[in-house]
This record gives structure tokens, C-alpha cells and sequence, in this order.
């Protein structure tokens, strides 16, 4: 296993990289011209144009297509003429764009980028194990965070919108370790931004009967709920249902326009390697999850009053089987896998899973989890391409040896606790 010295060299060298390219993109932005057919910001555009369409025109405008494209291609005029971005998340998130869209689009760029390092690094810290000499590692952790490609290259790079999740996510888990159940599932709720985030979350809380948790989740998306109805309206409220509606058609569609490469789901990785519009995928699918899905539900019922190391890996393995039993994924929204890997981090290094088979076991256990660390954040790396070429995505298959580890050492540490 590589060092401590090796790898922070590698993300040091990784963070270079991922920094000269932003610094040119934003050079190039000002000049008015893309690097490499590359716009300044990538999908950051259609945050912006939301938040001036909430400014400039009828708010209930916000989900129109055509008039996304006309202003995008206003804002960026050398943006390709076949080329837009639409926007498909919950009303109450352009809410910040509001705010930004004052501002001339470049310099909005890199307002955008100091609010998803400062959210990222927040949600790391929230998670970060203390204590058993782990602090110290803490350098060397955030080096790693910031410089995985999902996020350094997606998140920051492109714009995109995935650490607020993050952030929303790990407070969540933040405020249930300091047994404060309620405003944890406010925070939840902050993941209905994008409903796709919670199509595990929330079973494994009722299931598990977190009902303070969900009570808290009912208030913090009943609020959210009234701030989108407040911003957009009710036509507004229907043009959101029906973009929802238009993407789960292109998640299911045989001539869909998504480039299922970019996207680790276990849908997509069936169309990517039987093709767009097989009829075994679904079944092939359903098939697949069953077996982990119902382990995971046995678990989720066996934790209502598990803490500690046990609860950790619990969410972990919920996080990591979200990105993978899922039907719309894109490789950007894998930056959660690092929160999940964190959880793992302190449950392992800190408490000596299990305390009645200490010494090798608990060796083995954290080779596995060094060697799994490294597979995902080299893999990162690599695996857009290998979908491309091979028509296989292999972060689904990394992601989902997480996930089956993490289970498997969440139910021994309920064992040991």
C-alpha cells in the first residue's frame, strides 16, 4: 500500500492539475472564449440562467425550455448552437442563483466555486472521525476529498451542484450523533432538492423507525415545499413535475440524449452494456437488487437504538447503495461516495471492529478498506472512458463492493456492540 508521503503527492499533483485547468477556463471566460469547446463554469451555466429567469421573467418560466436556451446562449454566445443545459432541480435550489445572477457570469463562476469548496469542506469536517490518533490524519484526508475526480473535476471544474447534498447529508448525520434526531431530518430534507438522493434515505428511517428524524424530514420539506410554491407558483410547481417526468422518460428511453457513460446507476449500466431500450434491463435490474436491498432492509430493522460505529457504517452502506440502486446517477453525484468512505474511516481505525475477534480480522478489514479507498479514487480516474470503450462502468461495480462491505461490517459491529 502506498504511503502517507505517495499519496499526498498524488493529490497535490492531481489538485495542480485540476487548478491550472480552472485558472485557464476562467482566463478564457474572460476573454469570452471556451478552452477546448469547454465553457467556463460547464453546468454551472444552467444554475445562473435559472437565477436570472427568477430575476428577469415570470417565475413560473423557470423549467421552460426555450427560453433556458435563448439566455444561455445570451449569456455564453460561443456556446455550441445544438448545445443547452435544462434545469431539472426543486424550485427552493435556484433560490442562491437569484443572488449570483446579479452578478457578470464569470465572476458569479467563481463566487460559485469558493461556496462548493466552503459546503465540501464543512461536510467533511462534520464526518471526520475523532480521536484514536485520527486527527492527524486529517491533512491528508482533505487533500484526497478535494482532489477525487467526481468532485475536483465535476463539482468544481463543471459547477455542479452535488455538495450541496453532501453538506445536507452529513449534517444530517452530524446532528443524529449529537442525538438532536429532529433538526437532523430538517437537513435531510434539504436533499429533496434532488429526489434521487433519498430513494434509500427515507426507507431506511422508517424501516428503522427514526421517526423523530422523519418528523423532522416532514417539517424541513414541508418548508421547502412552500419556499418553491413561493418562488414559482403552482404553474410553476406542474412545469417541475413535468421536467421530473421528461427525465425519468430519458432514464427509460431507448432514444434517450443522456450520455449514459457519465452516469454509475445500476439502470445505466445496464443500458450502457445491453443498449437503450433492452427489455431485460428492468428485470436484469430488479433481479440484482433484491438480495442487497432486502439485507439492507433486515439491517435498517435491527437499528432503531444502534449508535456508534454500527450506525456509521449503516449510513455508509445506504450512501453507497444509493449512487448504485438508483435510476438517474451521473458520475458528479459519486462525490458522496467520500462521505460514506469517512464513516467507514472512524468505524474501522477507531473502534477495533469486532472487540471479540481482534488481530487479524481487524487487519484484514482495514486492507480491504485501504485497497477499496484506492480503487475508487484511481478508479475515478479512469472510468468514463472504460464506459466509453468498453461499454462497462466499473464505478458501479466498485460502488457496489463498498456497499457490500460496509453492510457486512455494519452487522458485525451490531454483533460486537
Amino acid at each position: 500500500m502506498p504511503g502517507v508521503r505517495e499519496i499526498r503527492a498524488v493529490s497535490y499533483f492531481v489538485l495542480g492539475a485540476v487548478l491550472v485547468l480552472i485558472g485557464i477556463s476562467v482566463v478564457y471566460g474572460f476573454l469570452g472564449r471556451p478552452v477546448l469547446g469547454h465553457e467556463p463554469g460547464g453546468d454551472f451555466l444552467q444554475f445562473y440562467v435559472a437565477g436570472k429567469i427568477l430575476n428577469e421573467h415570470p417565475h413560473e418560466l423557470i423549467y421552460d425550455v426555450p427560453l433556458e436556451n435563448r439566455l444561455q446562449h445570451r449569456v455564453r454566445p460561443t456556446l455550441g448552437a445544438d448545445s443547452m443545459l435544462v434545469y431539472a432541480n426543486a424550485p427552493f435550489a435556484a433560490l442562491p442563483f437569484r443572488i449570483l445572477a446579479r452578478l457578470p457570469y464569470i465572476w458569479a463562476y467563481i463566487a460559485w466555486l469558493g461556496i462548493v469548496v466552503a459546503l465540501y469542506i464543512a461536510g467533511l469536517r462534520l464526518v471526520w472521525p475523532h480521536g484514536a490518533g485520527l486527527d492527524a490524519h486529517w491533512k491528508t484526508a482533505l487533500l484526497v476529498s478535494l482532489s477525487f475526480v467526481p468532485f475536483a473535476v465535476e463539482c468544481c471544474f463543471s459547477g455542479q451542484l452535488s455538495t450541496l447534498g453532501f453538506f445536507a447529508l452529513a449534517l444530517s448525520i452530524w446532528c443524529q450523533r449529537k442525538e438532536r434526531p429532529f433538526v437532523g431530518g430538517m437537513a435531510l430534507a434539504l436533499c429533496a432538492y434532488k429526489p434521487t438522493l433519498l430513494v434509500l434515505a427515507l426507507p431506511m428511517l422508517l424501516v428503522g423507525r427514526r421517526f423523530r428524524v422523519l418528523a423532522g424530514f416532514a417539517v424541513g420539506f414541508a418548508i421547502a415545499t412552500l419556499a418553491s410554491f413561493a418562488a414559482v407558483g403552482r404553474a410553476g410547481l406542474m412545469a417541475y413535475a413535468r421536467t421530473l417526468a421528461l427525465y425519468s422518460h430519458f432514464t427509460n428511453g431507448a432514444n434517450s440524449p443522456l450520455q449514459t457513460w457519465k452516469y454509475v446507476d445500476i439502470a445505466s449500466f445496464l443500458r450502457l452494456l445491453f443498449g437503450a431500450g433492452s427489455q431485460w434491463a428492468f428485470a436484469i435490474a430488479l433481479i440484482l437488487a433484491a438480495a442487497p436491498v432486502a439485507a439492507l432492509a433486515l439491517a435498517w430493522a435491527r437499528s432503531k437504538n444502534r449508535t456508534g460505529p454500527a450506525a456509521d457504517l449503516l449510513w455508509a452502506a445506504t450512501i453507497s447503495w444509493t449512487l448504485v440502486f438508483n435510476t438517474y446517477v451521473p458520475v458528479y453525484d459519486t462525490s458522496l461516495a467520500v462521505l460514506a468512505m469517512l464513516l467507514t474511516v472512524g468505524a474501522l481505525y477507531r473502534s477495533a471492529l469486532p472487540k471479540a475477534k481482534p488481530g487479524p480480522e481487524r487487519g484484514s478489514d482495514i486492507h480491504a478498506f485501504q485497497a477499496l479507498a484506492i480503487a475508487l479514487y484511481v478508479g475515478a480516474w479512469f472510468t468514463q472512458i472504460a464506459a466509453l470503450a468498453i461499454h462497462v462502468q466499473i464505478f458501479t461495480l466498485l460502488l457496489a463492493c463498498a456497499g457490500w462491505l460496509q453492510l457486512r461490517w455494519s452487522k458485525r459491529a451490531g454483533v460486537s456492540a
